[in-house]
């Protein structure tokens, strides 16, 4: 007898928020063009990673915790246009969650704006967790935090970062160990 699905857990760029490219759409366009790509990602995994604080993050771009970056940035990113209809019909069968490579400040700034808490629990925020996708240590944090076992929930990923392929992925078994996610 197969498993019934019991959460959904959605990550947050590309699927709950509309645009997955959290640095190259929100924050490279606000930065100097001297400041690139290369320069910004290990401050930012190291931060989603909850390797260093939101301040040391924004110290290593050259920049202070107090610069009007830090809010318009955050300010950039919008709902998924769908998302209301999506969750509604979806929590009418699961519960639902959110999955996401994101520094622990930063999730709560956005949980203010934009009251996940409302939809979705449980909320794993990887920066909060100290660990990130796709590291078997947060899909554990994951199944421990819903209360369900590995095989009843689905992990909604971004088809861009998917590479284009299946949207839903069943994660049973977590995916495979990499030194590093996909670009951000």
């Amino acid at each position: 007898m197969q498993p019934t699905l019991k959460l959904i857990a959605f990550d947050l760029f590309g699927v709950v928020i509309s645009d997955g490219h959290l640095v190259t759409h929100g924050l490279l366009p606000l930065l100097p063009p001297t400041v690139t790509k290369a320069a910004v990602k290990p401050y930012y995994d190291a931060y989603t990673g909850g390797q260093i604080s939101e301040a040391a993050f924004w110290e290593g771009i050259g920049l202070t915790l107090e610069s009007p970056i830090r809010q318009q940035f955050l300010n950039f990113f919008e709902l998924d246009a769908d998302l209301a209809a999506v969750t509604y019909a979806l929590s009418q069968r699961y519960r639902l969650g959110i999955l996401s490579n994101l520094g622990a400040e930063w999730g709560d700034m956005l949980e203010a704006r934009f009251a996940f808490s409302e939809r979705f629990e449980p909320r794993i925020i990887s920066g909060a967790v100290k660990c990130q996708k796709p590291e078997p240590a947060i899909y554990e944090v994951l199944i421990k935090a819903s209360g369900v076992g590995g095989t009843h929930r689905l992990h909604r990923r971004s088809p861009r970062k998917s590479g284009g392929g299946q949207a839903f992925r069943h994660d049973h078994h977590p995916l495979p160990a990499r030194s590093r996610r996909a670009p951000v």
